[in-house]
């Protein structure tokens, strides 16, 4: 796994850091639940991303004793 440091400059610091690595998708949500963020979450998404990754996230997530919901908006332009 490689971890990329996305630098921000502005009055506060909002860098954040992202994970890359092969497969990441199929093991994401066990990686947010035991990362001890939190117990609670809200996968916000649309329909074309739903169908390849949210149905699965959702599941690990709640699987991994977390509570988890979906929202799931229709994609193009206008839902943004």
């Amino acid at each position: 796994m490689k971890k990329v440091k996305v630098s921000l400059k502005s009055k506060s610091n909002n860098s954040y850091e992202i994970l890359i690595e092969h497969g990441l998708a199929k093991k994401l949500g066990k990686k947010i639940v035991s990362s001890g963020f939190g117990n609670k979450y809200c996968i916000i998404t649309d329909s074309n991303v739903e169908g390849i990754f949210g149905n699965t996230l959702l599941s690990d997530l709640r699987s991994g004793g977390a509570k988890a919901e979906i929202i799931v908006f229709p994609d193009g332009e206008k839902s943004k």
